[in-house]
């Protein structure tokens, strides 16, 4: 069954994800349609309105020949849940985040058939933002991520895959979220694939309270 997927995620954390399409359609040889939405920041003044204009067009370029994917449609947006994003958004859509700076609120989430996000902790413990920081701040010897559907509450929805990994002394935040995203990538396909094929993922959860020494729940960084 073809489906249309809408792909919150950054360059960063989302990047081994957003690579991972177009493998993914060549695999299954079953298509489906993407638009891939990357925050962008809110701009001031004229000059920088005009720059962005021209530098959409060439990353929108780079992205596409780089994602070897060409169903796809890549939105820049200020504001996730402006009325004015939503409408330019598909219906009857499934959506995954992987990596994303914007809260999503109940009329964003109530758009799609199904929402989930890949989280890079070991949920419910290191919830929010830049949970592997945290971890290496509380020098944690192992982390992991998190399949789940998306909710109003950050970071709460039930869980649908877990996974965990070592944490390196030589890790950085940026190391660590780099080999937790390419631990999850085969379950970011493993998904879309039972979107396609209209199957259901077997859940797998693990117990965490085992897996981290500091029982943090939500935390924002400053």
């Amino acid at each position: 069954m073809a489906i249309h997927l809408v792909h919150f995620t950054n360059r960063h954390f989302g990047q081994v994800f957003m690579a991972a399409h177009g493998s993914l359609a060549l695999e299954s040889r079953m298509p489906y349609t993407l638009t891939l939405v990357l925050s962008e920041p809110k701009t001031k003044g004229v000059l920088s309105q005009i720059l962005r204009c021209i530098k959409h067009p060439y990353k929108k370029y780079i992205i596409k020949k780089q994602l070897g994917f060409r169903q796809v449609n890549i939105i820049f947006v200020e504001s996730v849940n402006d009325p004015s994003f939503l409408k330019k958004l598909p219906t009857n859509a499934h959506a995954i985040c992987t990596g994303f700076n914007q809260i999503f609120e109940v009329d964003l989430i109530a758009q799609f058939t199904s929402f989930v996000n890949i989280h890079p902790s070991v949920l419910p413990y290191y919830r929010g933002p830049v949970p592997s920081r945290w971890c290496l701040a509380n020098q944690e010897k192992k982390t992991g991520f998190t399949l789940h559907q998306i909710t109003e509450k950050i970071d709460n929805g039930d869980i649908i895959h877990q996974d965990i990994l070592p944490i390196y002394a030589s890790d950085t935040e940026s190391t660590l979220d780099q080999r937790i995203a390419l631990l999850a990538v085969p379950v970011f396909k493993t998904y879309i694939l039972s979107l396609i094929q209209e199957t259901k993922m077997p859940i797998q959860q693990l117990e965490s309270g085992t897996i981290y020494a500091t029982k943090t729940g939500y935390k924002s960084f400053h």
